[in-house]
């Protein structure tokens, strides 16, 4: 059974609180991150999205992507799977997001 819940995929039937942080109930064999991006690979499917990409937003949802894979990373159980997903191409919301999580180990 696979259950939704905001950033997080819940399934075993556990459960997990989310509050301003993710408390950990229980782990999972993979977690998926499918976390929130500038869109920067949808600009074909969307043109005016183009006008909307600034510097300092990019910023923003970089250090929430660290946010959200650090404090998800808690859920992966003993030799589980941490899968990081989003649907831009910038290098800063993708490369330089893993690389400031595998620096926070």
């Amino acid at each position: 059974e696979t259950i939704f819940a905001s950033e997080v995929v819940m399934n075993n039937n556990c459960t997990i609180q989310i509050e301003t942080s993710l408390n950990r109930v229980c782990s999972f064999d993979t977690v998926l991150v499918d976390a929130p991006c500038s869109s920067s690979g949808v600009l074909r499917r969307r043109p005016s999205q183009r006008w909307d990409l600034r510097a300092e937003s990019i910023e923003t949802l970089k250090e929430l992507q660290l946010e959200i894979l650090i404090n998800a990373s808690s859920l992966v159980g003993p030799g589980g799977s941490l899968v990081y997903s989003t649907c831009s191409l910038l290098r800063s919301e993708n490369e330089d997001v893993v690389q400031g999580f595998e620096n926070s180990k």
